[in-house]
């Protein structure tokens, strides 16, 4: 705005400072024209901002980010005469990513799902990545007086946001019946969600074990989840 201010008189041809005692008119059109040059800085400004703050974020988030954890949590052993005792910790990691970034293993199992090449030709654009890091503390577990012999990990999914963006649950298609004539009927419209899970334990020495994979495809309408089947 001091910017604008100070080069208002030129803009207009003249010089504000020596005119606004004696010419009202020339003040008036002044900031007339300041607000113009105000209100087009402005959007300029704004447009500038949401496509750095864009930038910026998908350059942290594919460099930066990526190492930073989405949601840490502890897991503890209560003793019922004792503190908690630290366990381990979970770490999540939560991503958008192309097809093409793939392992192979998963690409080959999502290759061999599909029924024909029209499904296929209908593959995803983008895919959520999520990882879960479980890390337990051998020396903190072969302390404890009670062993301790698993640790559950529940996963959920919410898929109430998804189901908003779906189309009814029936919808009609015409074709020609024995008879030649046109008819129309009301057929189930479904989704597939495919769910593949990569299974990676490491020792204290960080060498990888065998890598287990499980495929399931989630069969949905917009009513919710119709049925769930293992690949």
């Amino acid at each position: 705005m001091y910017f604008i201010t100070l080069r208002g008189g030129g803009f207009l041809g003249g010089n504000p400072a020596s005119q606004q005692q004696t010419d009202p008119n020339h003040v008036h059109q002044f900031w007339q024209s300041s607000g113009f040059l105000i209100v087009t800085a402005s959007l300029i400004a704004y447009v500038l901002k949401d496509r750095i703050k864009e930038n910026g974020r998908n350059f942290l988030s594919g460099r930066i980010l990526k190492w930073i954890p989405d949601n840490s949590e502890r897991i503890l052993y209560e003793p019922p005469t004792e503190a908690p005792i630290d366990v381990g910790n979970i770490n999540e990691f939560t991503q958008f990513t192309h097809p093409e970034n793939l392992p192979i293993e998963v690409k080959e199992l999502r290759t061999k799902s599909f029924v024909d090449d029209l499904e296929a030709d209908d593959s995803p654009r983008d895919i959520i990545h999520y990882k879960k890091v479980i890390e337990l503390f051998p020396r903190a577990i072969s302390s404890l007086d009670y062993p301790i012999r698993a640790v559950h990990d529940i996963l959920r999914i919410n898929i109430s946001s998804y189901l908003t963006r779906l189309d009814d649950p029936q919808a009609g298609t015409d074709f020609i019946a024995a008879d030649g004539k046109m008819k129309s009927l009301k057929l189930p419209k479904v989704y597939h969600m495919d769910i593949v899970l990569r299974h990676a334990l490491a020792d204290t020495g960080r060498s990888e074990r065998p890598i287990v994979y499980d495929h399931f495809r989630m069969i949905l309408n917009k009513q919710g989840i119709l049925r769930i089947e293992r690949l």
